[in-house]
């Protein structure tokens, strides 16, 4: 609850407005198979994304499986927790992680109200995959049935850690696949020995001059006609 105002406030990067426009104006990118929840990659314009582990601005029912936007159950959140947030949040500055996470060491969360599912009365929880969750195998499906259509596989800014997306690059390289990974530091497919080629550069950069240089070429192509 504190975190998501911050969260919510996160812009896309060159990263993923080079993604969109690979997508959508150079047409050489088929689906992002996304880790994030935080639906930057469709605010910068992506059409085509699998969010592997959900969404942050979403709510679902534990019971029915509605799902709702974040922002009404945010508001209903913050005002039934009123009094909780005074007597358990310090007035300070609070220290937030990158997921919009927020630490509170001496908090005692058996007051603290949680809106029900206005369709069933049901829990409602953010519509994401948490540590020891599984992912939905329609969504497994779909992203392997990506894999198995593209020519190649593009890794960008993950060290595949997490086997929910290493499971993709694993198949990919299986199918002999070419894989470009590009990241700073050391990723599992390294460590493990899968082929593919390294940049060792942030994606931003990396990903920007690639659209730049696709671009250009298509323009040099039409003007020698």
């Amino acid at each position: 609850m504190l975190g998501y105002h911050r969260f919510s406030r996160a812009q896309p990067n060159k990263g993923h407005r080079a993604l969109a426009a690979l997508e959508n104006d150079v047409g050489t990118l088929g689906l992002i198979i996304s880790q994030n929840v935080d639906g930057l990659h469709q605010r910068a314009g992506s059409k085509r994304v699998l969010d592997l582990h959900g969404r942050n601005d979403r709510i679902v029912c534990l019971s029915c499986g509605l799902q709702i936007p974040r922002r009404g159950f945010q508001a209903a959140l913050e005002e039934l927790n009123q009094q909780w947030v005074r007597q358990n949040v310090p007035a300070t500055t609070l220290e937030m992680f990158s997921d919009g996470d927020v630490d509170l060491e001496n908090a005692v969360f058996e007051d603290f109200a949680v809106p029900s599912c206005e369709a069933c009365g049901g829990v409602l929880k953010p519509a994401v995959v948490f540590y020891g969750d599984v992912v939905p195998s329609a969504v497994v499906q779909e992203a392997f049935a990506a894999v198995d259509a593209a020519d190649a596989v593009l890794v960008a800014g993950t060290s595949l850690m997490v086997y929910s997306s290493w499971r993709f690059v694993l198949d990919s390289a299986k199918k002999g696949k070419p894989i470009l990974v590009v990241n700073q530091g050391q990723t599992r497919a390294e460590r493990e020995g899968v082929p593919h080629l390294k940049i060792e550069k942030g994606c931003g950069e990396v990903l920007e001059g690639a659209v730049q240089a696709l671009l250009g070429s298509r323009v040099e192509q039409c003007e020698g006609r």
